[in-house]
């Protein structure tokens, strides 16, 4: 997004995605669209409420401009598995606004948060890593990347409707010993897609930390996301997360390319992917 868009009015949607404004009214009165109303009465949709009826209508966007979103965002028509190429090919070149139009225009057409992950970015970034073998100049880019793709992640966090405020609460982080930042982020961006209002405490947090916020803000959910060899006490921390959780009603799931198998008595849930975490939080949240 290019500049920061809160609210719109019925005219200014009307006008992002050619239609007439007396549609939008019609949507809205027929809770379609939900609104804010102005001191004066005066209808305003939240861009996040915005965002989440073109994606599920696939409505196309006539003006991007108007919705703060850069143009050329709509245009490439990519998504899945076509996406990961040209978003490599970005990320190599180091071409930050062309990664954010690939992931935000396959975003706006409907592709669902974890299916980015799992079929482009995870591909893209697997490709990119590669390059470490070369030298300083592959582990630059490679840095630079992860970089890139966490700012087209937290723009595409500002795109998502704010959680109701009864929505489940989820943490998360990477253990300790860690360093990989960008997977617990995607995780918490999967989950908020679903409904959960998320709290990402990122890399390398220490065991303690993390059942400090596990007490102090009693999540449904807690995620762990492994992607660093496993340390030797790693087994150890994640049954004391799980024994902790149990206590407190928190259910921890665990992934990543380096999450231990769980025991039968283990306590906690290991997912494979996005799509998998996100589905999880779906069904527990719907227990909520």
């Amino acid at each position: 997004m290019t500049d920061t868009v809160c609210f719109l009015s019925p005219r200014d949607l009307g006008h992002a995605i050619g239609v007439s404004e007396s549609t939008v009214k019609r949507w809205i009165d027929g809770g379609r669209l939900r609104v804010m109303r102005t001191p004066g009465g005066h209808r305003r949709i939240p861009i996040g409420e915005t965002i989440r009826f073109i994606r599920e209508q696939r409505c196309d966007i006539d003006r991007p401009e108007l919705l703060g979103i850069e143009p050329g965002t709509v245009e490439s028509g990519l998504a899945g598995e076509a996406l990961a190429a040209p978003l490599t090919t970005a990320l190599e070149a180091g071409d930050e606004a062309q990664a954010r139009r690939l992931v935000t225009g396959a975003f706006l057409a409907g592709q669902a948060v974890a299916d980015l992950g799992d079929l482009a970015i995870r591909p893209a970034l697997q490709r990119i890593g590669e390059l470490w073998r070369h030298g300083d100049d592959g582990i630059a880019i490679e840095h630079h990347a992860v970089q890139i793709l966490a700012g087209v992640l937290e723009r595409l966090r500002a795109m998502l409707p704010h959680p109701g405020p009864d929505a489940p609460t989820a943490i998360g982080a990477g253990p300790s010993g860690d360093p990989y930042h960008l997977p617990s982020a995607m995780a918490a961006l999967v989950l908020a897609e679903r409904g959960w209002r998320t709290m990402n405490l990122g890399p390398d947090t220490p065991r303690a930390a993390f059942l400090s916020a596990l007490g102090r803000h009693r999540p449904k959910l807690a995620w762990c996301s492994v992607c660093a060899p496993p340390s030797p006490g790693l087994g150890d921390d994640l049954a004391v997360l799980a024994r902790h959780g149990m206590r407190i009603g928190t259910r921890l799931v665990v992934g990543g390319r380096s999450a231990p198998i769980p025991g039968p008595e283990a306590g906690w849930h290991r997912v494979e992917s996005m799509r998998a975490l996100g589905e999880y939080g779906y069904r527990l949240a719907s227990l909520h």
